[in-house]
């Protein structure tokens, strides 16, 4: 029996070497040049959107100011958005939310703070809430507003006399966000501001002699201190103000006086 032989052809096909280095050559070419085009690009982009106008933030809008002062508050916006070296951050792609938002915390005590960036046409908003001032508490460098609640809540640009001022007589370093008196203070003293100005008792000032005291002094318009002790009510310590000033010391002579102390009950001292 004879077997037919088959013969196994491969086709196989030779490439020129030198042409094959060529293409070779011409693929690396075509990805460099494109490399460096793609990268060209980039940069002519990165370029126009932080030097175009269009993305200059031309409009800041606040919204809930009461009692801070919109010309402070916008130095804190313009100090941002100076910054940079090359390419300043009043472009909105550059500027930075989280770093104005702890800029103006530092400076204010806020409920709320919110601050939106839209890119076109470039803007941000800030919607803040403010807490309610209701004192002035003067260190011996600084003055400061407080909340109900006893918190600094921001400097004074400018002491109001509209507000209660209460003068700390410690040296110690405040700063934004400290708390430095209690509810209970806070609601001792504009009660008792409300009772002397009801009797005709001018009030300069009160003044904290520390944290762990019940004293409140009060300086009043005529130069005379009022020494009085939260642990007893505001109503029974005028009470007996009145009797003495009436009694014993007498009106006229008010200006003559140097302090009146209530706070140790039926025992009065005065100078």
């Amino acid at each position: 029996m004879k077997h037919k032989m088959v013969k196994d052809f491969k086709d196989t096909s030779y490439k020129n070497p030198t042409t094959v280095r060529k293409e070779k050559k011409k693929k690396k070419k075509f990805f460099l040049v494109s490399t460096i085009t793609a990268f060209i690009v980039t940069i002519v982009l990165i370029f126009i959107f932080l030097i175009s106008p269009y993305f200059k933030i031309k409009k800041i809008d606040i919204v809930g100011i009461q009692s801070i002062k919109e010309e402070h508050l916008q130095q804190i916006i313009d100090f941002e958005m100076n910054k940079g070296t090359i390419f300043r951050h009043n472009n909105i792609f550059l500027f930075n939310k989280a770093n104005l938002e702890r800029n103006i915390a530092e400076n204010y005590l806020l409920e709320s703070l919110e601050i939106k960036k839209q890119f076109y046409p470039a803007q941000i908003q800030i919607v803040l809430a403010e807490k309610v001032s209701a004192l002035a508490f003067l260190t011996p460098d600084n003055c400061f507003n407080i909340d109900l609640l006893g918190f600094i809540i921001e400097k004074c640009n400018q002491l109001s006399h509209e507000f209660i001022q209460i003068r700390d007589e410690k040296s110690e370093n405040k700063k934004i966000g400290d708390h430095v008196l209690t509810q209970d203070d806070v609601r001792y003293i504009i009660q008792l501001n409300e009772s002397l100005e009801s009797q005709g008792i001018g009030v300069r000032t009160f003044k904290v002699v520390s944290n762990n005291s019940s004293d409140i002094r009060v300086l009043t318009e005529k130069g005379y201190e009022i020494y009085f002790n939260q642990k007893m009510t505001i109503e029974e310590q005028l009470v007996r103000f009145n009797v003495l000033v009436r009694e014993e010391i007498g009106p006229d002579n008010m200006d003559k006086v140097n302090y009146i102390d209530l706070r140790f009950g039926e025992k009065i001292f005065y100078r």
